[in-house]
């Protein structure tokens, strides 16, 4: 064969490797997820208290809940008079704080 045919060859060769390879590489790049969760989409939800929750927000406790399809444990706060015990069932009404939930009693809600 011809040197300046060998080379021709070579360098096309070495141009569709290139752009298989990026190809490629793009498509694997599509394939990344982000592991955060946004705590907005557990409103509505229901949870199990963790830690004991005081009354009319004067502190916070713990509740655990399912966000997008994981469990999680956040910071919670009740506006209502009584405290809610560890292991009651509440539901989240709304983001009190950015990682903190406002929760109700569960209890005789459908």
């Amino acid at each position: 064969m011809d040197a300046g045919i060998t080379l021709t060859v070579a360098l096309a060769a070495g141009a569709g490797s290139l752009f298989l390879v990026a190809y490629a590489m793009r498509l694997m790049a599509g394939l990344q997820a982000s592991g955060n969760y946004d705590l907005a989409n557990g409103i509505g939800q229901v949870g199990r208290v963790y830690l004991t929750i005081p009354p009319a927000r004067t502190g916070a406790g713990k509740v655990t809940l399912v966000v997008q399809g994981r469990s999680v444990t956040c910071k919670a706060v009740t506006s209502g008079a009584a405290g809610l015990a560890t292991g009651a069932e509440v539901k989240v009404i709304e983001l009190a704080a950015p990682d903190t939930v406002l929760v109700v009693s569960a209890v005789g809600e459908n």
